[in-house]
């Protein structure tokens, strides 16, 4: 079957979220790096600011399931995911645009933090990974999703999105202090976000020209987002009584 894109233009969004995003980071990282060269340790800034620690998250300050996302740990931390960001994320925000690309960044950022609490609930966690992971499942979602309109071209997306996250998560695991927990959370939160949000694609013919229309999903997408994000919070308290409860703990 041959690809649409060898014939007709695919609609798309023009990324703008994504830049945000990404100058957001920077400042915030600025922000508690001269903190932190002011008098304290960066450790103390950054579980100030809102790294993610399970004694806190379980005490109530359930608001850490998402500040650690726009929190990173040091200089190189920051450029490695603003390079993830700056690959991944204007592709995505193309084909899910700025508000289905927004909600997916941030339900796989929220799933790999509620991940690494459960996992690991006494480290000291900060981090985009979760949610750069959930961009490559979203984006393999979508390509496996349009994968008869698309042919060839989605086929090998989705192999691409399965080496990458392949390839990161054995890194992870093979370097000590990588929270390999936010990652798989991060991805599998991406890979429903992405089934949920996903445009679907149709080709429409006018006097023998072929027209690709995009449809994006409404209600039920939604639906199923707030669902996934009830889900979340709900896993959260869990540990959470768990923690308290001494099923958890340092």
């Amino acid at each position: 079957m041959r690809s649409m894109e060898h014939w007709a233009p695919i609609p798309l969004y023009r990324p703008r979220l994504v830049w945000l995003i990404l100058m957001a980071n920077i400042v915030i990282f600025l922000l508690t790096w001269l903190a932190a060269r002011r008098s304290e340790e960066f450790s103390l800034v950054l579980l100030r600011y809102g790294a993610q620690y399970g004694p806190l998250i379980a005490e109530g300050e359930y608001w850490r399931l998402v500040t650690p996302i726009f929190l990173h740990g040091g200089w190189m931390h920051l450029l490695f995911n603003s390079y993830a960001l700056y690959i991944l994320g204007p592709a995505a925000e193309e084909i899910f645009g700025s508000l289905r690309f927004g909600a997916v960044y941030l339900l796989s950022g929220i799933a790999g933090v509620v991940a690494s609490y459960g996992f690991l609930p006494c480290a000291l966690s900060v981090g985009a990974s979760g949610a750069l992971f959930g961009l490559m499942g979203a984006l393999g979602a979508f390509y496996w999703i349009g994968r008869r309109l698309l042919g060839d071209l989605a086929r090998l997306h989705v192999r691409q999105m399965v080496a990458l996250a392949a390839i990161n998560l054995i890194i992870g695991f093979s370097i000590p202090n990588i929270d390999n927990f936010a990652h798989m959370g991060g991805l599998g939160g991406g890979i429903i976000a992405g089934l949920a949000l996903a445009p679907r694609y149709e080709v429409v013919w006018w006097f023998g020209i072929p027209e690709v229309r995009r449809r994006d999903p409404r209600t039920a997408g939604w639906m199923l987002i707030a669902g996934i994000a009830a889900l979340l919070l709900a896993v959260a308290l869990a540990f959470s009584w768990l923690y308290v409860t001494g099923g958890l703990s340092c």
